[in-house]
């Protein structure tokens, strides 16, 4: 789960250098046209879904880990707990994907004037 939150935690901060890199590169740019228009707007919202897409997946991950110690605890095996990680496992892998996707977009969005 470490590894899986370090990984989450760098993809967020890469995504947050991007979007402050490319607002200090235009900076001039920026000071001509108005600072809040629906095409920002959009791209904003994409990155806080894209971010909590990725927030909601790493909490699955968590819960993935404590399903699979309950499947194997004490030597005897729990078949429900079992089936309960699998569905946890294919929830953070889609919510990582779609967040990832969704802060992409985002960061396109924003970038593209």
């Amino acid at each position: 789960m470490d590894v899986i939150f370090l990984a989450t935690m760098k993809t967020l901060s890469l995504v947050l250098c991007l979007l402050c890199l490319t607002s200090l590169a235009r900076a001039d740019e920026l000071a001509r046209k108005p600072f809040f228009t629906v095409k920002r707007g959009v791209a904003v919202g994409l990155l806080i879904g894209g971010a909590v897409s990725i927030a909601i997946g790493g909490v699955l991950v968590g819960l993935a880990k404590n399903a699979n110690d309950d499947a194997t605890r004490n030597g005897i095996y729990d078949p429900s707990a079992y089936d309960q990680r699998n569905v946890y496992q294919t929830a953070d892998t889609a919510l990582f994907t779609l967040g990832g996707a969704l802060a992409i977009t985002g960061v396109v969005l924003v970038c593209d004037r």
